[in-house]
């Protein structure tokens, strides 16, 4: 777009003034627009019993954005990371957040999730905020996440509180928290080629 034209609505877009914030939030010039699709998504669309939560992200080189991340894998080396909770079967996000690395503050936060880790209180976060943690007459739902979400302590948590059965897509690295290691104990030289373990609960 023109200079002219993105200077224009540089200058009349303010969803929320900095101070408000007192700098604890460091997504506060997005709150608005998320808050507004988020709450969008609640009145219009009713997630299904399979569930998917990933990150996804937008690129952005800004320097000033307090927000973007740096990972030299991705397509786009600097980005805004956002956490989504989506319908598996409609591709519909439910429920959206920025990743704000350490937030010692948790603003926007709910209080229930506030002590966890940064990934768990992510998950747990938007099971609060969209209201799964009530009683469904859908019964039981499954949720699927990536590596970055593979973690034991969340599995039997979405279980317990949230009635959420979860499969994790993950590497069982040894030094992952959570995991037995007594039960995953293989080594590469005394094992064959496609052997494996599974372990369940």
């Amino acid at each position: 777009m023109p200079l002219k034209r993105f200077k224009q609505i540089h200058g009349a877009f303010h969803p929320e003034d900095k101070l408000a914030s007192l700098g604890k939030d460091k997504r506060c010039q997005l709150r608005h627009c998320l808050n507004q699709l988020n709450a969008a998504a609640l009145a219009s669309f009713h997630i299904g019993a399979d569930m998917s939560f990933d990150e996804g992200g937008s690129a952005c080189r800004s320097r000033v954005c307090p927000v973007r991340q740096c990972n030299e894998d991705k397509p786009d080396e600097w980005r805004v990371d956002f956490f989504v909770l989506s319908d598996a079967k409609h591709y519909f996000i439910y429920h959206m957040d920025v990743y704000q690395g350490k937030n010692d503050h948790n603003c926007c936060i709910d209080k229930r999730a506030a002590d966890l880790p940064t990934t768990q209180k992510a998950v747990i976060n938007a099971f609060y905020q969209t209201g799964l943690d009530e009683w469904d007459p859908c019964g039981y739902r499954h949720l699927s996440t990536d590596n970055r979400c593979g973690c034991p302590e969340l599995c039997a948590a979405n279980k317990d509180f949230f009635r959420i059965f979860t499969t994790a897509a993950s590497t069982s690295r040894t030094k992952r928290k959570g995991w037995n290691k007594d039960l995953l104990d293989l080594v590469k030289k005394d094992t064959e080629r496609g052997e494996c373990k599974l372990a369940y609960e």
